[in-house]
């Protein structure tokens, strides 16, 4: 029975200290993401710059999951119907990408890179005029650039 007892405590103390090991793991895991998950990019407004009789379309926040992606869309509203660009707020592990245009409608895929829930709001400015993505282009994709949260302090 002593050696059983014996035994149990053991078992327990390297469980104990394996379980304080993989802890201290995971924290320094956490502490080598390259993102500031609390900090928010902003937007520059650039939805209706140089956009005539332009208007913006806010779409809702959206919230993703650690490592998931979300899709959202929606069309102009019919008082200025053409969509021309875009911008948005979001948080630095976060990811913008265009899926889809038509003279009414965007649609994006906004991507979580990190291993924390994230959020973000898509402005889209909409006119009265069609928009030429030929002759002015368009943006595609918006990330978070690290804060490198790896450097030295």
């Amino acid at each position: 029975m002593y050696v059983r007892r014996r035994h149990d405590t053991m078992v327990s103390r390297v469980l104990f200290s394996l379980a304080l090991l993989l802890g201290a793991v995971f924290a320094n895991a956490q502490d080598t993401s390259p993102f500031d998950t609390l900090r928010m990019v902003e937007g520059t407004s650039n939805q209706c710059r140089g956009v005539p009789d332009c208007i913006t379309e806010k779409h809702p926040w959206v919230n993703v999951g650690p490592e998931q992606s979300v899709v959202v869309g929606g069309n102009c509203p019919d008082v200025a119907p053409y969509v021309w660009h875009w911008d948005a707020r979001y948080q630095e592990h976060l990811s913008i990408t265009v899926l889809g245009r038509t003279q009414n409608n965007l649609s994006f895929r906004v991507e979580n890179r990190g291993e924390e829930a994230g959020r973000a709001r898509i402005w889209v400015g909409c006119s009265v005029e069609v928009f030429d993505p030929y002759v002015r282009g368009y943006e595609t994709y918006s990330a978070g650039v690290p804060s490198l949260n790896l450097l030295p302090q």
